[in-house]
């Protein structure tokens, strides 16, 4: 054989082993990037499932919170009529039994003041002043129970725009 011949087989067995290593390099090449695709694709769908859920969560949260918003203002205007028709009925009902408180007391103090058999004026004076002075006083305990009954419907009145 001539050195040719030779130098071709030699170089033909080079092409051949390399021939066979870049083929075996590409196979597990391949091989490895599908085994990375898949990872991927799992890692990918992974995400994007995560990501739609939490949109999700978010939107329903919001829909939900805007609707509560809604129905609770709803709720306030359907109420707030019948809070100032309670109101007017109450202001109505304690004007009435104060009328009729006062009234009582006085006609229980006139009672008290004509059995009065005492001998002097001032005595009568006396007494007629300290039944005046109790009925003031019921008065003005009976007056305090509406002015607390009064500033607690200015505080519920001032609390409701709040809440809207």
């Amino acid at each position: 054989m001539s050195r040719n011949e030779m130098h071709r087989k030699t170089h033909r067995k080079k092409r051949k082993w390399l021939l066979g290593a870049a083929v075996l390099i590409v196979f597990f090449g391949s091989s490895l990037n599908v085994v990375f695709a898949d990872q991927n694709i799992q890692s990918l769908l992974t995400n994007w499932f995560d990501q739609k859920k939490t949109e999700s969560i978010g939107e329903i949260e919001e829909a939900v919170d805007a609707e509560q918003q809604k129905q609770t203002q709803r709720l306030q205007e359907a109420l707030r009529p019948e809070i100032e028709k309670l109101n007017e009925q109450l202001n109505a009902f304690t004007d009435q039994e104060k009328a009729k408180s006062i009234q009582a007391i006085q006609g229980h103090a006139d009672q008290l003041i004509a059995n009065i058999e005492l001998d002097g004026t001032e005595e009568k004076e006396n007494v007629a002043a300290e039944f005046k002075q109790i009925i003031q006083e019921a008065k003005d305990k009976m007056d305090h129970v509406r002015a607390t009954l009064e500033t607690n419907e200015e505080a519920s009145e001032t609390e409701q725009p709040e809440n809207e």
